[in-house]
């Protein structure tokens, strides 16, 4: 059986994930499309270099800045993997808060043209330039169907510039499920206070451990995908001078607190359509 740790940022998916693999001879496989790259272990929350040492893990820490990693790609590797560790006679753990992969993989998923970095970044570049609610309305005019959040609606575009098919109509086409019957879905049990009051007290500890000076080593790469990681806007704007430190500190903790709200939202779309078996019982207090 082949468990899937998810859940919220700052719900304890890393030490959950560790504490089975040594119960049940486990490798912890990442399903954080942002733990991915080598250069931003602080902002990306990565497991620790103790926590890494505990139990065996893959697909932390290995990317170069200019890496897009996708779902396809990420499927792809996951499936390899999945092979390795099975064949190894350890039990598979994946473990992450990309909500959109963690659907994919439960409901599903059409064979979906790669993203061109190209149109990935420029899509990304104009997103950030134009704020969320003008985008939307000119991904609207291509697509009066587009979904809203952040996420969705970026990739949604992204596929109507390179293939004139929209996201839905891909959903729509035969749908390929992998792992079928084999996987466990475990979630974290965390009220929404409890997330809520981690991923303040976490982004200070990020700070006493070094993230500023992380952010900075990495401020050149501008076209990078890193610069999405979050809070990574908000610290580049105290650097600025935009914003104070309490401004910058404030407006970081909000952000991570709206990417928990969006993955617990995301949770309750897959409890209604029946994709998290028992564990919907674990997002009654989120």
């Amino acid at each position: 059986m082949i468990k899937l740790i998810i859940g919220p940022t700052a719900s304890g998916k890393s030490a959950l994930g560790i504490e089975i693999a040594r119960k049940i001879n486990g490798i912890i496989i990442n399903m954080d499309s942002m733990q991915i790259y080598k250069s931003i272990p602080i902002i990306t929350a990565q497991p620790s270099i103790e926590d890494l040492a505990k139990v065996p893990h893959i697909l932390y820490g290995f990317a170069t800045n200019d890496y897009n990693l996708s779902f396809g790609k990420w499927i792809q590797m996951l499936q390899t993997e999945v092979e390795n560790a099975q064949n190894q006679g350890l039990t598979p753990i994946i473990v992450g808060g990309t909500m959109m992969y963690s659907y994919m993989l439960l409901n599903g998923f059409s064979p979906i043209p790669e993203i061109s970095d190209a149109t990935r970044n420029s899509t990304h570049e104009l997103y950030e330039e134009i704020g969320h609610d003008e985008f939307l309305l000119q991904t609207q005019k291509m697509d009066d169907k587009a979904p809203h959040d952040k996420q969705r609606l970026i990739y949604n575009h992204c596929l109507i510039l390179q293939t004139g098919r929209t996201l839905l109509e891909y959903s729509l086409l035969p749908q390929k499920k992998i792992f079928e019957g084999q996987i466990q879905v475990i979630i974290p049990k965390k009220t929404r206070k409890q997330v809520y009051d981690i991923c303040n007290s976490r982004f200070l500890d990020m700070i006493s451990d070094g993230l500023f000076e992380e952010v900075k080593s990495v401020m050149e790469f501008v076209d990078s995908p890193i610069k999405r990681a979050t809070g990574f806007h908000c610290i580049t704007q105290h650097f600025s001078g935009e914003i104070d430190y309490s401004q910058m500190v404030e407006k970081c903790q909000q952000e991570t607190r709206n990417y928990a709200k969006k993955q617990i939202m995301w949770l309750r779309k897959m409890a209604k359509e029946d994709l998290l078996g028992e564990a919907k019982e674990s997002i009654y207090d989120l």
